[in-house]
C-alpha cells in the first residue's frame, strides 16, 4: 500500500470524511503497513519537489495586516489534539504542533507553554513536536490563505507527504479551513483525486481561534534544509552556512 494513501486515510478519519468506525479502519491500516515495502524518503521528495510551486523567499508577506500572528490558531473544542496552525511573516506556516513533553507524562497539552519554552531554549530535547511536524509556505490571496505543506510522519508511518490547505480569514482572530487536498503531491490520476479532496464546510468543521503566545524562530524547521523548497539557491546556501555550519552541502 502506498504510504501517501495510508496517510490520506488516516487524515480523512481525523477530519471525519470516512463514515466508518475509526478504530476498525486503523486496525486494517496497521495490517497493511506490515506488508508494505519500505518508504523511500528520496522518492517522496522528488515527487514533492516536482509539483511544489510555493517556493520560499523569506520575504515579508504582510499577513499581519489582516491576521494576528503573535501566537497560534487552535480548535478550542479539542485543545488536546494537534488541530493548530501558526503563520509567520516570512511566508512559513506550521500545522499540528504537538506538546510531546507533557503528553509523555500523561498531562494535557499546553501549546502556549511549549512555545514559551522553545523561545527560551528550555528543554531542547522536546523541540521535535514543533520543528518536525507539518511545515510549508503560504500565499495570501484576498481573504484566503493558500498553503502547500509537507507533513513529517515518524513512528509507525514514517516518511514525508505533501498536501494543500486553504483557510478563509473570518476576522483577525478567526480562520476556517475551507479546502484540503491530500493528494496534491502524489502520482494519483486526476480522475481519482476527488476521493481524497474535500471541503470542510460540508463536514461542519469549526473555525480555529487565535491564542497569543511566544513566536519561536523558524530556522530549525526541517523543510528549510531542503534546497528544492527555496526559490533562490544562493539564499539556501547562505541559510545552511549560518544555521548548520558543520554540515556539508552540495
Amino acid at each position: 500500500m502506498d504510504s501517501t494513501r495510508i496517510m490520506a486515510v488516516i487524515n480523512r478519519i481525523r477530519y471525519g470524511v470516512i463514515n466508518t468506525h475509526a478504530w476498525s479502519l486503523l486496525a486494517l491500516i496497521i495490517v497493511a503497513l506490515n506488508s508494505c515495502a519500505s518508504i523511500s524518503l528520496n522518492n517522496d521528495f522528488k515527487r514533492i519537489a516536482s509539483k511544489f510551486t510555493f517556493h520560499y523567499t523569506g520575504e515579508d508577506t504582510g499577513i499581519d495586516s489582516v491576521l494576528n500572528i503573535n501566537g497560534f490558531f487552535y480548535d478550542s473544542l479539542h485543545v488536546n489534539y494537534d488541530s493548530n496552525t501558526m503563520f509567520f511573516k516570512n511566508g512559513l506556516v506550521v500545522e499540528g504542533i504537538v506538546d510531546v513533553k507533557r503528553l509523555k507524562s500523561n498531562e494535557d497539552q499546553n501549546i502556549a507553554l511549549l512555545l514559551k519554552e522553545i523561545c527560551s531554549f528550555y528543554d531542547i530535547n522536546h523541540l521535535y513536536g514543533f520543528y518536525n511536524v507539518g511545515w510549508g509556505s503560504y500565499k495570501l490571496c484576498g481573504d484566503t490563505i493558500k498553503i502547500q505543506m509537507i507533513k513529517y510522519h515518524g513512528g509507525m508511518v514514517s516518511g514525508r507527504h505533501g498536501y494543500v490547505l486553504w483557510y478563509k480569514i473570518l476576522d483577525r482572530n478567526t480562520i476556517k479551513k475551507i479546502y484540503v487536498d491530500f493528494f496534491f503531491f502524489s502520482d494519483l490520476p486526476e480522475s481519482q483525486r476527488d476521493k481524497y479532496t474535500f471541503y470542510p464546510d460540508e463536514l461542519d468543521i469549526k473555525p480555529l481561534t487565535f491564542k497569543e503566545a511566544c513566536v519561536p524562530s523558524t530556522d530549525k524547521a526541517f523543510i528549510l534544509k531542503h534546497k528544492w523548497f527555496w526559490k533562490d539557491e544562493s539564499m539556501w546556501r547562505e541559510f545552511m552556512q549560518r544555521v548548520y555550519p558543520d554540515e556539508k552541502i552540495k
